[in-house]
């Protein structure tokens, strides 16, 4: 990773370092980012009809995410793209803390058949 450091920086090729920063490294940080705007949405409510709207349109948007695998098991598979952004964000988000204390998966064994 150390060998690689250099393409993080802004100083030979500003297009490709923001592709390698935007796709490398802000996307294990997508749950923080989401948990951020929820909070900032949760503060902003009593500032205006607008806020709570977008909020309320929020908490649904996770509340559909939550319920998408309970549906799909009764053949409703609608919120499945919400299910799975989630999911994603929140796996990359455990990979990154794991990252950061040293754990590492090794081995990969990948599925057959």
């Amino acid at each position: 990773m150390r060998d690689m450091a250099d393409l993080l920086k802004f100083k030979k090729s500003i297009l490709f370092s923001w592709q390698i920063w935007s796709h490398k490294v802000l996307r294990y940080l997508c749950l923080l980012f989401m948990a951020g705007s929820y909070s900032g949405n949760m503060l902003l409510v009593s500032k205006g009809d607008l806020y709570c709207y977008l909020f309320l349109l929020q908490t649904l948007g996770y509340s559909a995410a939550l319920i998408s695998p309970l549906l799909s098991r009764s053949g409703i598979n609608i919120f499945n793209m919400l299910n799975y952004f989630v999911l994603i964000n929140t796996a990359a988000m455990h990979a990154f803390f794991k990252f950061l204390m040293g754990r590492r998966q090794v081995l990969w064994t990948p599925r057959k058949g």
